[in-house]
Parts: structure tokens; sequence; C-alpha cells
């Protein structure tokens, strides 16, 4: 046994020989090590990494043995590095073919270029006649059918998925994608072929989704690009141009069969409890309070497999690159004998590639409390760009994002590029959606083989790797090792608020509006309805000229603000914080156009945008429309000015609704009977349920839930009555929030409600 003054000598020589510079290195992140995984995971032995498949299954097991090799601990619910669970796949099978036979001539097409399958398509094996029927439309209780002079039972249905606004507006439920797929089906077609029309020339695949509803395993629903659409019209007497705009100057259907054939052969595979796994791993948080705490740094492990032609589609970039930038920080942590005060959470991601549903499970199974989780660090395609990190989320987190900046050394800095990103395309979105602060790296600069063959080790660059290694590492450093990261109460909540277009309903004249915010660079409100108003007692002509100075003046005020724009320019509806505020101008009442209704067109015409109705008697007389309030009606609907009906009864409201040819937005204290609910979804109004300052949040969003439910989000808004600009008015409205959070309402569905609803009743060009 040695003596304690020996050891002391010994450890004394050992320290002689070893500089402190030495004794304190740490290992660095190594940019070829992570270079080394991204080669395993994009060879052509993982077989492309497709989640639930031998490729995917493979990779999920080299990195679980990876991480076990540098001592991570499992951190699966079961005690092990998997979290399994199922989800929706849709699988096309080889040799899926389309071919079309028009004057004796057979053409084919290429899969995946020239055409592809929705994600709900059925198969078949089919020869089938092509007929032409416009936009798809099928409503004969409005006067409009494109089926009525075609059969198409057993034939495929060609039409475009754009509709004009007029007919969209006229139609809606009829002008649905999925009702016009429903109608074909119901009719005995085969299936249908969607192409879109509205760019010149035909434009490009229609790729938006389809609800699962509409999956018949039979009938064929199928993308076509432009030559196909050309090839089908080759020798017909106009193209599909010509008969669209037929239908624009006629308000009539041009359907009609084509004498063109179709072949095709599609076998596909839908499977809604597909299995695969997550994998994960963590290092134990030490501080005996803070441990509790996760931080989780992820990527998704998956890709796409093997494509129709046998080529592997590697997955280099998206996202062998992130994935490989995870690993080695994990190993690097585990080297250096990193000891965090909160728990660290390394997590790769299955199935991303089908629609984010590993980070999706994990969001609704967390192994650790979400409302425990302090940030999200994600990763998806690091390998390729300019050089530089791109770090989006920091305006849905600005408290982390400035936390961590104040912490970052500046070589770290130079190299990041912080933006206000947001949810969707990747796996930090169910984070956001959840409240957990959330960044989204990825690099700066095009990702142009992005699920394409071309996406291969060749093309990775490991310095820029190693960039965004060294930002993992030091924000892992930063927010599981230091006290002080803030976990703010409802978080959830208020990055609704944040993420959501919110609208300020209240009418103050336009010129307090500018007066108060002008200057606001970071508002709390995105749209504000203003008010133009004439002075004290006058009428007629002097009234007019006064409202339209007031206006003129308003709207250069506007121009030279920064922090307003007004509605109607460029992008105005588009414009979202931190930028600026969309001021919305419109009359409160009917004084200035009474007299003579043509200055509602001219009014139109300047700029206004709606007519705020409180004086609802002037439309009624017992119980139905007024003489007069038919003749406003009429010259309210020949321009684009909106009518905003408050403090209807029940009959007034039924005869308005009635009686309306273009779409009104009628306000409303409490949630209305179904009548009226059902002719605002008719007539294509919104009812805007008035948020009373005395009504409980809860109560509020269980109306706003049930009227959603009657007749659909798009046909419901929020409407606050006290100010959202102020604290009061946000802290009320973070309460209807956390009611529709606990009513299930997706963010889609929210969109709607705060925003969507209201600008597609605002103005034609809005839609």
């Amino acid at each position: 046994m040695f003596k304690r003054s020996s050891i002391v000598l010994a450890m004394s020589v050992f320290l002689s020989v070893f500089p402190a510079s030495a004794q304190n290195k740490k290992t660095a992140f190594d940019p070829q090590a992570a270079f080394g995984y991204l080669k395993d995971l994009a060879s052509d032995a993982m077989l492309g990494r497709k989640s639930g498949e031998p490729g995917g299954i493979q990779a999920a097991e080299y990195i679980a043995a990876k991480l076990k090799s540098w001592g991570l601990e499992p951190a699966g619910p079961n005690g092990g590095f998997f979290q399994d669970f199922t989800f929706e796949s849709y699988e096309v099978q080889r040799g899926a073919s389309l071919a079309i036979v028009a004057r004796n001539r057979t053409r084919g097409f290429v899969y995946g270029e020239d055409w592809i399958p929705s994600r709900y398509s059925g198969s078949g094996l089919l020869g089938a006649e092509i007929v032409f029927a416009g936009y798809g439309i099928s409503a004969p209780d409005k006067d409009f059918d494109e089926y009525a002079a075609v059969d198409v039972k057993d034939k495929l249905v060609l039409f475009s998925t754009d509709t004009p606004v007029r007919l969209r507006d006229a139609l809606r439920e009829e002008a649905k994608l999925e009702s016009r797929i429903k109608a074909a089906r119901s009719r005995g077609a085969r299936g249908v072929l969607l192409f879109r029309s509205d760019s010149q020339p035909l434009g490009n695949f229609f790729r938006g989704d389809l609800a699962k509803e509409i999956y018949d395993p039979g009938f064929v629903i199928l993308s076509v690009e432009r030559k196909i659409v050309d090839f089908i019209f080759k020798w017909q007497m106009g193209d599909p141009r010509y008969f669209f705009r037929q239908i624009e100057e006629t308000g009539k259907p041009q359907s009609y069969g084509l004498g063109v054939q179709s072949l095709i052969n599609i076998q596909a595979d839908f499977n809604e409890k597909r299995p695969t796994q997550n994998v994960l791993a963590k290092i134990s948080g030490t501080d005996p309070k803070l441990k509790n705490e996760i931080v989780v740094v992820g990527a998704h492990l998956d890709h796409l497999g093997v494509d129709m032609t046998g080529d592997i589609l590697n997955g280099a970039d998206d996202n062998a690159s992130g994935t490989a930038v995870v690993m080695e920080s994990a190993r690097v942590m585990k080297l250096n004998r990193f000891k965090p005060k909160r728990t660290i959470l390394f997590a790769l991601w299955g199935a991303e590639e089908e629609g984010l549903f590993g980070s999706k499970h994990y969001s609704e199974n967390p192994v650790f409390p979400l409302d425990q989780t302090v940030a999200n660090i994600n990763l998806d395609m690091v390998g390729h760009g300019t050089g530089k990190v791109e770090a989006s989320g920091a305006y849905y987190a600005p408290e982390i994002y400035e936390f961590l900046k104040a912490r970052l050394r500046r070589e770290i800095l130079d190299n990041m590029i912080f933006t206000r990103g947001g949810p969707g395309g990747s796996d930090h979105t169910h984070f956001l959606y959840n409240g957990v602060p959330a960044f989204y790296l990825d690099t700066d600069g095009p990702h142009f083989k992005t699920n394409r063959v071309g996406d291969v080790i060749a093309h990775i660059k490991p310095d820029i790797m190693r960039n965004a290694g060294l930002f993992v590492l030091a924000a892992l450093e930063i927010l599981a090792g230091e006290r002080g990261v803030p976990i703010l109460p409802g978080r959830r909540e208020m990055f609704h608020w944040r993420y959501q277009t919110i609208f300020n309903h209240e009418t103050p004249p336009l010129e307090k509006v500018i007066k108060e915010h002008q200057d606001s660079l970071d508002p709390d409100v995105d749209f504000q309805l203003a008010a133009v108003s004439g002075a004290d007692g006058l009428t007629g002509e002097a009234l007019r000229m006064d409202l339209l100075r007031k206006f003129l003046d308003g709207k250069d005020a506007i121009a030279r603000s920064k922090g307003l724009v007004l509605f109607g320019n460029e992008g105005a509806s588009e414009r979202r914080r931190p930028w600026k505020t969309t001021v919305v101008p419109g009359l409160r009442g009917l004084a200035a156009i009474r007299d003579d209704l043509r200055w509602a067109e001219a009014f139109s015409k300047q700029g206004f945008a709606f007519i705020a109705l409180d004086e609802p008697g002037v439309l009624f007389s017992g119980g139905g429309l007024s003489e007069e309030g038919k003749k406003i009606l009429e010259a309210l609907e020949k321009t684009n000015l909106l009518l905003i009906a408050d403090g209807l009864d029940a009959a007034q409201s039924v005869a308005l609704l009635e009686n309306v040819k273009k779409p009104v937005f009628l306000r409303t204290a409490a949630l209305p009977g179904d009548a009226v609910l059902d002719l605002a979804k008719k007539t294509g109004s919104t009812i805007g349920l008035v948020l009373g300052k005395e009504q409980a949040a809860a109560s509020y969003a269980a109306d706003v839930r049930a009227a959603s439910r009657r007749i659909g989000a798009e046909y419901v808004s929020i409407v606050s009555e006290r100010c959202l600009w102020g604290k009061a008015g946000r802290e009320r409205m973070l309460g209807v929030i956390a009611g529709l959070l606990g009513e299930k309402l997706e963010p889609a569905e929210m969109a709607k409600l705060f925003s969507a609803s209201f600008l597609r009743v605002l103005r034609p060009s809005s839609r």
C-alpha cells in the first residue's frame, strides 16, 4: 500500500510532465468521425433507410449499437434504446405504369417525373376511356354539375385541382377536392387524373394533402404533369385553357368525352399500422433539482428507400448528415465526461419522411414530460450548402435565444444564421406545437438533391457538419449545464399566440391606430381594423369628402410608418410578426352611402375594406329586410366592401343570410342556433363569436368548438371585446387558446378560427 506522501509525490511528477493546458483539453467535435457514420448510414447497404423496411431497421440498430458502445444510457420506455410505434405507410410496388392511347398512338409516361399517385390512391390494372370534366364539380342544386352531360362509369375523369374564386365562393363544399373525387367515384368512375391549370404553361404536379377518408382500394387517384395533358388534348378542338375560359365566361360546364384511352398498372399497399422505432439515449443530469429537466437534441434517421427503378435513395444530406452530427455530439460529450445538471436526450426519429410520425409519437408518448423539456435542437440536412448553419425558431423562443446568444463563442456565432422559422417540414414541429422552444438546424443554401437519387456521399462537406456540431455541443453545455435557463409558464399557449395570425376586431379611429402603433416593430396584433370617421355634424357630400381626406392622410402616414402596412398593398395579407401590422380601414355605419348608394363602389375602389353596421334597424322592417335594406345589400354586393353586422337578433340574422348573394361577417355575443349557423355555411359567410368581458374562456372555447363542429372552422371566427394590444386582452386570449387546446383543436383548425375565416370574407383578393 502506498503511503499518502508517495501518492502526492507521484501526482506531482505526473502534473509536471503534462502541462495544465493538456490536462484540461477537451475532445473536440471530429467532422471526419461524423463523416464516417454518415458514410455507413448513406451506403447502399442501408437500402435508403426507409422506416419499417430492412434498411431502416438496420440503420436504427447501427445507431443504437454505437450509442451503447460509447456509454450512453438507454432511454426507451422499455429500458432499451428503442421506442416502438406504428405509422401510416403508403407504398407503390415496382412496375407501376401509365400510358395514353390516342389516334392509335400509344405513349408511355415516366413514374415520378410525369405522374405520381396520391397518398390515398387505390390499385388497379385497367384500360379506361378518359373523360374531361373541367374542375370535376358536381352541385346540381346550385345549377352547376360537370357530370350532367357525360357518362363516367368505368372511366377515368380528368379535371383540374384549381378552382376560380367565383366558383369556389358559389359552390364551397362541393368545390373541395375531396368532394370532387367523391363525386367521380359515386358515378362509377374507376379513378381520377388530377392536374394544375392555374399557371402558364399548365403547371406542375398537384401535391396537396387529401383526407384519409378518400381512400378506396379500387379507385386510383393520379396527379399528372403538363406533357400528359398536352398529349391527351393534342388532337382535340381546344386545350384545357380554352374550356376553362368558357366556364368562366358562361358559368356552364364544358365536360365531354375525349376519345382517348388510358392503360394503367398501379399496385399500392396502404398500411395504417406499420411498425418502426425511434432510437433514444441519454446522459442523465446530476443536479438534484434540475436533473428532471430535459434538453432534447435530435434528427431523423430515415430516408426514402429504393425508388421504382431500383435505384437506392441514399439520403446522405437528408438526413444522414443530421443523424451523424447528433451521434458525434453524443460521443464527444461522453468522452469528455460531461456531467450536465439537466438530462440530455439524444433522439433519432423514425418515419419523418412519411409525415413526422416518429417525433409526433414521442410528443404524444413522451419518455420525459414535455412541460419539463427546456428546449429541442433538431438537425435536418447539415451536410451541404454555403458553410453557414441556419437556426430557425428564435422568434418562438426569444428567451432561450437571448440566453444562448449571450453565451455562445464568437467562432460559433460567425457561422450561424438565426431566423424566425416555425413549425413544419421537420421533427421540431411537434415540440413547438407543445410549447417546447425548438431550434431547427439546416445549412444555408440550396439542397438541390433532396429526395433524389443524387443525394450521395460525394456532395457532403464535413466542415459544414463541424459548424453544426460546434453549435450543438456549445448549446447543450449551456442549456443542460447552466442554471437560470427559463422554463416559462404558459409556453404552449404563448407559442400559439405568436404562431397564429391575430386580428384585433375592435374598430378604433384610423388616426388613433396610426398614432399609437406606427413605430411598433414587434406588435401583438397582425391585423387591426380601423374606422375612418367623419367630423361630428357632417352629412352628405361634406361627410364623404371628410372621410376621403382622412383616409388619404392616413394612407400616407401608414406608408411612412415603421410598424404599419395598409391592407391591399402587395403582400399585406401575408405579412406577419415581427414585421408590421396590417391596417384594415373601413366605415362605421351607413351614413356616408345611405343617401347615394353609388358611393359604396367609390369607397371600395379607394381602398376601404368594410362597413360595420352599428344600426341594424336601417336594414330591417317587421323581422325581415326592409326595401331600403335590400337596396343597400344590392349596392354592397357590387363592391369589395364587407358588411360586418353586429347586434342582430335571430330573426334578423336569418333574414340577412337568406337575402345575401355574397358572404357577410355576422358578429354575435352568443352561440347562434343551428338555423343561423347552417345559413352562414350555405352563403359562405363567417360567424364572429364575440368573447364577452364576463364570459369564461373555457366556456367560450367550448362554444367556438361547437360552432366549428357544426359548420367547419372556416365559417367561424374568434372575436374579442377586449383590445388585444394590451396585456389584459392578450392574457384573456391566452386563456381562450388554452381552452381550444383542451378541446383538441389542431393548429390548422385554430388558424382558420383566428384569421383565415375572416380573411376569406374580407376581400376576394385575400382568398
